[in-house]
C-alpha cells in the first residue's frame, strides 16, 4: 500500500513538473535604469484564460501624478504603429494604490484579471514600450516586452 501511494505521488509531482514546464510567462526587460521585476502568465496572452501579472518594483522619486508614453510596433517592425501620450493625477491612480507616493515605497505583489476577452479583439504578435516619469519628469520606470495576443 505504502509503495503505490509514494509512486502516484512521485507521479503527479513528475506530472506537475512537465505541466509547469509547459506554463511559460512573459517578462518585461528594463529601457532605463529602475530595477523592477514584472511578469505575467499565461504566454502567449489568451481572452479565454485568466492573466495573472506579478510586479516587484520600488519608487526612486516621489509621485504626486506624471506622465507616461506607449509605443506599439508589430513584432519585428522597425516603425511603431501606435504612438500615445498623456499626463495622469493622482485621481487617475488611486484605484489601484494610494497616492501621493514617496521615494522609496515598494510595491510587491501579484494581480489576476479573470475576464480580458477584449484583448482578443486585438490579436498579434507585438513590441511595447511603456516610459513613466512624475510631475517633476524624474524618471519612475521605463519597460519593454514582447507580447502575444491569442485571437478569441
Amino acid at each position: 500500500m505504502g509503495s503505490t501511494v509514494f509512486k502516484s505521488s512521485l507521479l503527479a509531482v513528475f506530472l506537475c513538473l512537465v505541466v509547469a514546464s509547459y506554463a511559460k510567462s512573459g517578462k518585461f526587460t528594463n529601457c532605463g535604469s529602475i530595477p523592477f521585476n514584472i511578469t505575467w502568465s499565461p504566454e502567449p496572452i489568451s481572452p479565454s484564460q485568466p492573466l495573472k501579472v506579478f510586479f516587484e518594483y520600488a519608487f526612486p522619486n516621489a509621485l504626486d501624478g506624471g506622465f507616461y508614453d506607449v509605443t506599439i510596433w508589430f513584432h519585428g517592425d522597425q516603425e511603431p504603429f501606435m504612438e500615445f501620450a498623456d499626463s495622469f493625477s493622482c485621481d487617475d491612480i488611486t484605484k489601484y494604490f494610494a497616492c501621493p507616493i514617496h521615494k522609496g515605497f515598494k510595491f510587491r505583489g501579484s494581480h489576476v484579471f479573470e475576464h480580458i476577452p477584449n484583448i482578443g479583439s486585438y490579436p498579434g504578435d507585438y513590441d511595447v514600450r511603456l516610459a513613466v516619469t512624475n510631475q517633476e519628469k524624474k524618471p519612475l520606470i521605463c519597460l519593454k516586452g514582447h507580447v502575444i495576443i491569442l485571437k478569441n
